[in-house]
Parts: structure tokens; C-alpha cells; sequence
């Protein structure tokens, strides 16, 4: 019996909701029953955009379908935009089924086996390219917006948890908020390099939220971003913003430690603030400790 190769795509947890891969694979399954086509191993891309072809199940997909060409009569899908929303990519995608010979099809839609089917399924591979362009313009504008007002919109950084609507945009996370502005502190002091203050804080218990010690680079790049002060800098919209949060540093800390990583600093800090939790590194100079 001649074999139908499923393809399925959610590109995230909303879409998963509504649109799950069970409900797409269960559509086509009834599908190739009243076609009298057997079944094929199923490729399924979870989380992925259908802005890319470069996706790992639909290049499995493919690969499957140049050693099997024989026995595939089909590549099948709940819906086009399962397969693909750029109309370059359905293009290149058409264009290697064609020379398969393997043609594509949609359980829930219908396209003639001619220029007129072709042009049908070029159109509506192109109202999917301009809603998706078009839901990203207006989610970066309303990103924009908030981001204006003080609002984070991305996943809070290490130290923050993200607020609700009606409050903060973002919170200190109790388990590591204390953590990350001593760590701070401990730059600002001058009597720690940036690398010892990470030493010091993965011997305090800092992890990321996975659970694993920071690298270098998270730290180093954590240093260096405006939102431990309270900023909300987005460079290539020309956006910056004082935040509607509480910051991780305070404004003398924060410019200490930019100081400390130019190698611009003038000596350590006198500044001392004492806590049994997070003594001192044991150097001379005293170094400050977070807030209890």
C-alpha cells in the first residue's frame, strides 16, 4: 500500500493548546484511511516557526522521503501554514517534493492539480506570510510601547521573577535577588575582580534557574546590563527608559562597577555593610554585603 508521511508543527504553548499535535496527527490519520494510504512514520516539529525551513523533523522529513521515494505517495498536513508561512520557503520546499516526485498535501484544505491549485496554494502561502508579518509588527509595537512606559516584555533576567499585569514588571526573586546584588557590591568594592566575585557567588549558592553555575560570559554580561539599575535600554528601537521595578544596584554601584571593568577604578570601596549570611572575602578592604 502506497505510504502517507505526516508532517505537524506547533510553534508555541498557545498554539499547542488549540491547536495540539495530536489534533493535526488524528486529522490526518482519518485522512489516509478514506484515501486507503498507509500510514508513514509521523515528523513533528514542536516549538519551531514556520519562518524557517531549517527545521530538524522537516529536514528528517525530507531526508526520509529521498531514500523512500518509491513508497511515499505523499506528504501530508493539517493545514498549509503547518507546513510553512514564507512563501520563499514553500518555493524551495515544492520545488525538491517536485523533484521527488512526491506531491503535498492538506487535509483540511483543497488544491487542484493544476495552475490553478498551484496559484491557490502560492496565494495562501502568502496570506500566511502577511499575517505572520503582520501579528510580529504589531507585537514589536506593543513591546515598544511598554517598553516606553518602563514595563520589562521579555523573560525576567537572572535576580528578577516577572510581575503581574497590574504591578511591577518584574520582582526580586527571593531565592536569588540577594545573591545578584552582592555580587554587584562585591565588583563595586574594587577588592574583587569580576571572575572572584563569580567564584564568590557559586560558593554562596548562586545557580540559574536550570539549576547550573553561571558562565563567564552570563556574568560578565549581566555586569554590563542596564536593567540590575533600573534602565530599560533597546538601543536598536532608540528606546531607554527608567524602569517600573525595584533595581539590584544602585546608581554609584552600578557606575563602580563599569568603572572595575574598564580597569578604571581608583582603589576599593570603604563602604561597608555588614551581614551574617554573606560574610567578607577575607580581604583588607571591606567588602560590602547584600541587604538582608
Amino acid at each position: 500500500m502506497p505510504i502517507a508521511v505526516p508532517y505537524a508543527r506547533v510553534s508555541d504553548r498557545r498554539q499547542a493548546e488549540t491547536l495540539s499535535i495530536p489534533t493535526q496527527l488524528d486529522y490526518i490519520r482519518r485522512w489516509c484511511e478514506l484515501e486507503e494510504l498507509e500510514l508513514g512514520p509521523a515528523f513533528v516539529d514542536a516549538g519551531e516557526s514556520a519562518k524557517t525551513a531549517d527545521r530538524t523533523q522537516l529536514q528528517r522529513l525530507l531526508a526520509y522521503c529521498r531514500v523512500h521515494r518509491s513508497q511515499v505517495a505523499c506528504v501530508v498536513v493539517f493545514r498549509l501554514d503547518r507546513w510553512t508561512r514564507e512563501l520563499r520557503d514553500y518555493l524551495v520546499l515544492s520545488e525538491e517534493l517536485t523533484r521527488l516526485g512526491i506531491p503535498l498535501r492538506s487535509v483540511t484544505e483543497s488544491f487542484a492539480e493544476d495552475e490553478d491549485g498551484e496559484m491557490h496554494s502560492l496565494l495562501t502561502t502568502l496570506m500566511a506570510q502577511w499575517e505572520n508579518r503582520r501579528k510580529a509588527r504589531r507585537t514589536r509595537e506593543g513591546m515598544q510601547f511598554a517598553l516606553q512606559r518602563g514595563r520589562w516584555v521579555w523573560l525576567a533576567p537572572l535576580g528578577y521573577l516577572n510581575g503581574s499585569r497590574g504591578g511591577p514588571s518584574l520582582l526580586p526573586d527571593p531565592e536569588r535577588a540577594s545573591l545578584v546584588e552582592h555580587g554587584f557590591e562585591l565588583v563595586a568594592s574594587g577588592a574583587m575582580s569580576a571572575l572572584a566575585a563569580l567564584d564568590r557567588l557559586h560558593e554562596l549558592g548562586l545557580r540559574t534557574r536550570g539549576g547550573h553555575r553561571l558562565s563567564r560570559q552570563s556574568w560578565s554580561n549581566m555586569l554590563r546590563n542596564p536593567v540590575y539599575k533600573g534602565r530599560l535600554v533597546k538601543t536598536s528601537w532608540g528606546i531607554e527608559a527608567d524602569a517600573d521595578f525595584e533595581p539590584l544596584a544602585t546608581p554609584d554601584t552600578w557606575r563602580r562597577v563599569q568603572l572595575a571593568l574598564d580597569g578604571r577604578l581608583r582603589g576599593p570601596s570603604t563602604r561597608r555593610r555588614d551581614h551574617p549570611d554573606f560574610p567578607s572575602a577575607g580581604s583588607a578592604a571591606a567588602v560590602p554585603a547584600p541587604r538582608p
